[in-house]
C-alpha cells in the first residue's frame, strides 16, 4: 500500500465516523435545534457525549459557551440509536442474554450482530440463507445463533466468529416462521 492510499483510507474512515456521529447528533438534538438554531452551539455540542466526533470537531470554535466539567455520557444513549446495515425489511431481532449484543434477521437474506450500547455493527453480515431470514435467536450462553429462513432451512452460527456451523438443517416444506433454543441450549425448535 502506498502512503497516498493509506492517507485516503484514513480520510475516508474519518468522514464515515463523522457522518455516522452526525446522524446520531441530529436524532438526539432535533427538537431543540428545530426550536432555535443557536441551540446547536449553546446546548447540543455542549451536552453531546465525550466520544462525539461532531461535538469534538466544533466545540472549540465558539467562545463563551457553557462547558460541562463532569457527568457527560461517553457514547450516545442506546434508546437513540438507529441501526443501519440491512438493505431490506428486518423480520426478527433478539438480545443476547447479557444484553450486550443484538442479532437481527432480514429479508436481505442476512443476519447481523450489533453492539447494543453503541448500535455499531459487529463483524460482517452472516450470509448463507438463499432467501429472507424470518427468525433469529441467541443460545442461552450467547455463543451461538440460530436462524430460520424462507428458504425452508435452519442454520446455526458461531456468535463470536460469524461462521456457519455445519450444514443447513432441512425438513420443513415451507418457510420457517420461528426458531428458539431450549433453556439448556442443547436443542433447537422450529415452526413452519
Amino acid at each position: 500500500m502506498t502512503d497516498e492510499t493509506i492517507l485516503e483510507q484514513t480520510h475516508n474512515n474519518r468522514i464515515s465516523r463523522f457522518m455516522a456521529d452526525a446522524v446520531k447528533f441530529v436524532a438526539v438534538f432535533a427538537t431543540p435545534i428545530a426550536q432555535s438554531v443557536p441551540h446547536i452551539y449553546l446546548s447540543a455540542i455542549v451536552f453531546a457525549p465525550t466520544e462525539s466526533v461532531t461535538a469534538e470537531t466544533f466545540h472549540g470554535k465558539y467562545m463563551n459557551t457553557v462547558s460541562v466539567q463532569s457527568g457527560k455520557m461517553a457514547n450516545w444513549p442506546v434508546i437513540q440509536n438507529i441501526f443501519h446495515g440491512h438493505s431490506d425489511s428486518v423480520n426478527s431481532v433478539a438480545f443476547s442474554r447479557d444484553g450486550s449484543r443484538i442479532v437481527s434477521g432480514s429479508l436481505d437474506n442476512t443476519i447481523r450482530l450489533w453492539d447494543a450500547e453503541t448500535g455499531d455493527p459487529i463483524g460482517k453480515p452472516l450470509d448463507g440463507h438463499s432467501s429472507g431470514v424470518e427468525s433469529v435467536a441467541f443460545s442461552p450462553d450467547g455463543c451461538h445463533i440460530v436462524s430460520g429462513s424462507w428458504d425452508e432451512t435452519i442454520r446455526l452460527w458461531d456468535a463470536e466468529t460469524g461462521d456457519a456451523i455445519g450444514k443447513p438443517l432441512e425438513g420443513h416444506s415451507s418457510r420457517i416462521k420461528s426458531v428458539a433454543f431450549s433453556r439448556d441450549g442443547s436443542r433447537i425448535v422450529s415452526g413452519s
